[in-house]
């Protein structure tokens, strides 16, 4: 900003009058502007909202390390018991699955399906209510 403009600008803002030129015309609409309040307003409980998301964070955190201790706990505790037990593996008892397979593939296709529909109906409408 030169000195001309500088002082243009000191002029109109103390309400002193200044020669008819584009640029003081332009300094007017831009200083009327910034003085005129905004309409737009935050939604009600747009803090509570943001205070809730940010505390979310937080815990999740700690929600991966308590799943991972969970998980390592149940796999150390199924391996003393198979080992205690002598347990051996077997398969066998899934044989009468085998005249159902269509059923079984309609069964694994709905759920998938209806985890879609969370994850892109659902889901999408509770985050964009936030």
């Amino acid at each position: 900003m030169n000195h001309t403009e500088e002082e243009l600008q000191l002029k109109i803002e103390q309400g002193l009058s200044v020669e008819p030129s584009l640029d003081a015309q332009l300094y007017r609409k831009i200083y009327g502007g910034l003085k005129q309040e905004t309409e737009f307003q935050l939604p009600v409980h747009f803090a509570d909202k943001l205070i809730e998301r940010l505390e979310g964070q937080s815990k999740k955190s700690h929600d991966h390390l308590w799943i991972a201790l969970g998980v390592g706990t149940f796999v150390v505790a199924a391996s003393i018991v198979i080992y205690v037990t002598g347990f051996r593996a077997n398969l066998g008892v899934f044989k009468f699955l085998s005249g159902y397979a269509g059923l079984v593939v309609f069964g694994v296709a709905f759920i998938v399906g209806l985890q879609l529909l969370d994850k892109k109906i659902i889901h999408h409408k509770l985050s964009a209510d936030l």
